[in-house]
């Protein structure tokens, strides 16, 4: 081997190690992107599901104490215009804690939000009395903030209360935040915290997983670098929250300790086998040189074998494009019988439902949509016992299941008359005939459903 071609061969093979020395940064750089890509969606994902919880609390929170001042609206008059009352305002005590656990106390005001009867002293807090004056004379609509309270922290749900005689007022009613804050700790990922955040005033924490402002161990307040940090964000309906995550640096040099690791393994692996190649085509010219001749005389045998390798290669192509064209033959009698079961089954004049083992539908003909006043799309995936009435409703589902196990029919294959209920809560008569398929190792059950001509009194005045 020359030194000519040697040069042209070293040359040759690292300019194929720079090629995939770049190749694999690039590769890095994208893998690392795209990671930190799925990360984010990760987080909005989490954050999503966050806020989407916190709104439920609140929500509920609300609903409960809007309809405990609508109940007891009389027994809020009474509070109000006699505060000396005291058999009422224990009585109201009494229910208070009767209804709404893990309160902190509660609060009754008059038509100019003027404090007529609480439980706390917290709830006399300036900034509050402020805000329940101003929801009291309905000058906006009450978001939930963070109030000091011996130490700590609470929020308030407000309602406004009214009775028949012209009396009104607000009620309130002050809550822990850690219902709150255990919610944001379901939902917090490693190296990531989750931060309930105020929405006019985007730097204040209200609240974290381990609880509210500075029982959290750190600062109220975020500077403006540490929000740039801030992945995502979901604004908490009915609320004067915002959930945020907040990444520590860990996560970042997680992602990137990983793939350079990576990297750096695949470019130690490359230059080694770099040498090992340099080394083999040094032994390979060198082989090429001895085994020139006998190529020369194999190349009969060689050109013979490939025309043989050829024909075998060619019937093989021919039995392939014969089990393609097959293949696609059975694929197009498939569709047109999928097809034409699908058109009968829009077309009968029978409602159809097809539910699975567990009670869900599966399918749902036009018939069945014009009986019970859905559309497919509403009732996919969804339990069957939804067209029910009350009391198959709670029953089907124990039927399905006691079939399961025992294989004792009620009334699969027999066929009766059962009661449909209306998409508007309507309910009528259906005669049904249910039958079993297996569709591999599941079941199916198809419903068959149609309205009776006529009552049974009309039937027996027939016979």
């Amino acid at each position: 081997m020359t030194d000519q071609n040697r040069t042209s061969s070293a040359t040759f093979v690292f300019m194929i190690l720079a090629v995939a020395v770049v190749l694999l940064v690039w590769n890095g750089v994208s893998r690392y992107h795209e990671n930190l890509s799925l990360h984010h969606r990760l987080v909005e994902r989490v954050t999503n599901a966050a806020a989407s919880e916190v709104s439920q609390e609140v929500r509920e929170l609300k609903r409960r104490v809007a309809l405990f001042s609508e109940i007891e609206s009389d027994l809020l008059s009474r509070v109000v215009l006699d505060p000396l009352d005291d058999i009422s305002y224990q009585t109201l005590v009494s229910l208070v804690n009767q209804h709404f656990t893990g309160q902190l106390g509660f609060a009754v005001t008059g038509p100019e939000g003027e404090l007529m009867a609480t439980s706390h002293s917290g709830l006399d807090e300036p900034r509050l009395r402020e805000d329940v004056a101003a929801f009291a004379r309905g000058a906006h609509t009450y978001r939930p903030y963070l109030y000091p309270l011996d130490g700590g922290y609470h929020f308030v749900v407000m309602t406004r209360w009214a009775t028949l005689g012209g009396a009104r007022g607000a009620f309130l009613v002050s809550f822990r935040p850690e219902r709150v804050a255990v919610l944001l700790k379901k939902y917090e990922i490693e190296n990531h915290r989750l931060l309930l955040m105020r929405s006019t005033d985007p730097g204040l924490i209200e609240m974290t997983g381990v609880g509210a402002r500075e029982a959290q161990g750190s600062p109220s307040r975020l500077a403006a670098e540490a929000r740039e940090r801030l992945i995502t964000s979901r604004e908490v309906p009915g609320t004067g929250w915002v959930v945020v995550d907040r990444p520590s640096e860990a996560v970042y040099d997680e992602i990137k300790g990983d793939i350079a690791r990576n990297t750096g393994l695949f470019i130690s692996a490359l230059v080694a086998m770099t040498v090992v190649l340099l080394r083999y085509l040094r032994k390979s010219e060198e082989r090429r040189m001895r085994t020139e001749s006998m190529l020369q005389s194999t190349h009969h045998e060689l050109e013979l074998r490939v025309r043989d390798r050829t024909r075998q290669l060619t019937e093989v192509n021919q039995e392939l494009h014969d089990v393609v064209e097959r293949q696609r033959v059975a694929e197009h009698t498939l569709r047109e019988r999928e097809a034409t079961l699908r058109a009968v089954l829009e077309s009968t004049v029978d409602a159809i439902v097809v539910i699975d083992e567990f009670g869900s539908i599966r399918s749902f003909n036009r018939a069945a949509e014009e009986m019970f006043g859905y559309a497919a799309d509403e009732v996919q995936d969804m339990n069957v016992n939804m067209l029910m009435p009350s009391p198959y409703r709670e029953q089907h589902d124990r039927y399905l299941s006691r079939y399961l196990d025992t294989g004792k029919r009620h009334i699969i294959g027999i066929g009766r008359r059962v009661e449909g209920r209306h998409k508007d809560g309507s309910t009528f008569p259906i005669d049904l005939a249910v039958s079993e398929a297996r569709i591999g190792k599941h079941r199916v059950y198809t419903g068959i459903l149609r309205r009776p001509l006529e009552s049974d009194e009309e039937a027996a005045d027939v016979a």
